[in-house]
């Protein structure tokens, strides 16, 4: 189902929902096993909920690339799951991607 594009579309329910089409896109057209092997860097990756839902919800090891620094990173959501589950959060790279930005080493 295509995610919406109207008013109703900003809300924190239909970016939780287009986070999580997004996600089960990614993992069901490269794979589990693709994705834990080789890891995921979300450029532009705003809050980081790709990587966040990559990183803890799917063990893919996951940075998000964003030059702005927000407050309060995770939701309390996210912090009890984060709990939960023993996990790490994905690592925040705050910084502007440029062509020449060696992915490799930021794994």
């Amino acid at each position: 189902q295509a995610a919406s594009h109207g008013p109703e579309s900003n809300t924190p329910q239909a970016k939780s929902a287009r986070t999580a089409l997004f996600v089960d896109w990614l993992v069901a057209t490269f794979g589990i096993t693709t994705l834990q092997r080789h890891g995921a860097v979300d450029v532009a990756g705003g809050k980081g909920q790709i990587a966040f839902a990559l990183q803890v919800e799917h063990g893919v090891r996951s940075c998000y690339i964003d030059p702005l620094i927000r407050r309060g990173k995770h939701t309390g959501a996210q912090k009890r799951l984060l709990k939960k589950k023993g996990a790490l959060p994905p690592t925040h790279i705050a910084e502007c991607f440029e062509a020449t930005t060696d992915v490799a080493a930021l794994f």
